[in-house]
């Protein structure tokens, strides 16, 4: 019974690093500002929708600023 076990953990842990690769494989990709390999484990797009929520819910609880040099500089900024 004990032979049953190692070969059922062995095939569990090939499996497993064989999905691992294919995840990181699959997930790589180049920055494109930076020409640096990263990792994407979550869609840009699904990103991008988050963060637009997290905006709304910032403005809404933050009062914006009247100065208009410094909202100048937030733009050259950004």
């Amino acid at each position: 019974m004990g032979n049953i076990n190692n070969i059922n953990r062995r095939k569990f842990l090939e499996i497993f690093v064989a999905c691992g690769c294919s995840i990181a494989l699959t997930g790589c990709s180049t920055a494109p500002i930076t020409d640096r390999r990263q990792l994407k484990l979550i869609p840009e797009g699904t990103l991008n929708n988050q963060a637009a929520q997290i905006y709304q819910k910032v403005k809404r609880k933050t009062k914006l600023s009247n100065d208009k040099k410094q909202l100048d500089e937030i733009k050259e900024i950004g």
